[in-house]
Parts: structure tokens; sequence; C-alpha cells
């Protein structure tokens, strides 16, 4: 893990092992890191890495596949993984995690077409996935409204 503030300082080594295609999220002042590839094996743990005490600590795992090139957000105190691909095998599910009990609950399946590698972000109440893949494999843009307001 590295940290940039003017420059760029390591502060710790993730817990959960060298991998790539991972995805992540912070809340407040905690990052997350999940899911992944580390050349043999597909994942489908998160970490949640404590800036205040320089420490990582394992969380429950996505109940979904395992899985690389999965999207994911945060709004207010909830985190969302979602879609990804293992072995060929695209997904469609968003999965929300709560901070709060450590449980994850499966949401409503991303509505286009599977796909992986796309990059997901929030602006207030509307939720954005791009792919960005190179080549541009589908040159779309979704957005979805949420049904429920997290205050912030």
């Amino acid at each position: 893990m590295w940290e940039f503030n003017g420059s760029w300082t390591q502060v710790s080594n993730f817990a959960g092992g060298i991998r790539s295609k991972a995805t992540s999220f912070a809340i407040n002042d905690k990052g997350y890191v999940g899911t992944g590839f580390d050349g043999s094996n597909f994942y489908n743990d998160l970490w949640e890495y404590n800036t205040t005490n320089n420490t990582w600590l394992q969380l429950a795992s996505l109940p979904g596949a395992v899985r690389m090139n999965a999207s994911s957000f945060a709004i207010g105190d909830k985190g969302y993984i979602g879609i990804g691909i293992e072995n060929g095998n695209e997904f469609s599910d968003f999965w929300e995690y709560n901070i709060q009990n450590n449980l994850w609950t499966q949401k409503a399946n991303f509505t286009g077409l599977n796909r992986d590698a796309a990059v997901g972000f929030q602006l207030a109440i509307k939720v954005i996935l791009q792919q960005v893949q190179t080549p541009l494999i589908f040159g779309n843009i979704w957005t979805t409204t949420l049904q429920v307001l997290h205050t912030v």
C-alpha cells in the first residue's frame, strides 16, 4: 500500500497476498480491497485497510462467485461490488457490503450486457458504470438512481 502526500511513501503491504485485477472502494478513513487474480487463483475476499493504525483486517467474503475485474463504488457507509469475470464467465450480479455488521446483501443485477473491467463511481444519488477496456468493447454508459438514500 502506498500513500501520496506530495510524494509516494510505502505504508503497508497488502495482507491478502499479491494479486492483480482486484477492485476497491473507500468509506470514511478506511480502504477496502477485494476480489482479483494471482495468476492461478481467483478471489472473492474483502480486506479493510485502517489508515489510523496502518493494519489490514480480513472481512466477510463476497457471497457471489470468485472473480477479477469487478467494479466497485461506495455510497455513504455501504460498499458495492459487482460484475467481473472468471475463466471467461462474465457476471451481472451486484452486492452491497454493510460496514456496520460485516454482511453482504445481493442487489439488483446489472441490466446491461455482462461485462468486466468497467469503472464505477457515484455522483449524488446516481451510479455511473463505464466500460474502459481497450479496445472499447461496449462504448456505453449506464446509470441508475438509488432507491435508498444514504446520509454521508
